[in-house]
């Protein structure tokens, strides 16, 4: 199984934003499930769309990326960066899903910055100069998602 880190993650991120997609979503969980009220099965990690989508790891389920048509993400990012991440690393021989001009929302926000959460830590990639901020740590996930 394949295992990432907030830097991978990091990297996929650039990459999707130098082929002009940008995020409507303002947190990505590296893995596993939050533990927060909103959570359910469907909402894991990065890591776990990787290896559902070479592997498929049963219980877990990629959602197909789309965007709008200002190519802003607004379903399925997790996959996108596990997707942005395969083929940056030769992982497999099959081509990436390119997005679908399918968004649904045609308000969504275009975020400034998306967190990479991994437990309760997270870290803040900056959309405008692609870099990645110093790890801040919170006492539980609602915290952090409650901040704007």
């Amino acid at each position: 199984m394949v295992r990432i880190t907030v830097h991978d993650v990091h990297r996929a991120l650039i990459r999707i934003y130098e082929q002009g997609y940008r995020f409507g979503q303002r947190f990505v969980y590296l893995r596993g499930t939050p533990i927060h009220d909103k959570a359910d099965e469907s909402q894991s990690g990065i890591e776990e769309k990787i290896n559902y989508i070479l592997f498929d790891k049963p219980n877990v389920g990629a959602n197909h990326p789309t965007v709008n048509s200002a190519k802003v993400l607004q379903e399925g990012h997790h996959s996108m960066v596990a997707l942005a991440y395969i083929e940056m690393n030769r992982l497999s021989n099959t081509p990436p899903i390119i997005p679908h001009n399918g968004g649904t929302f045609l308000g969504s926000e275009i975020t400034h910055f998306v967190q990479i959460i991994e437990g309760s830590t997270a870290y803040r990639f900056d959309t405008r100069t692609k870099l990645l901020g110093q790890a801040q740590h919170f006492s539980n996930i609602t915290t952090l998602l409650a901040m704007k």
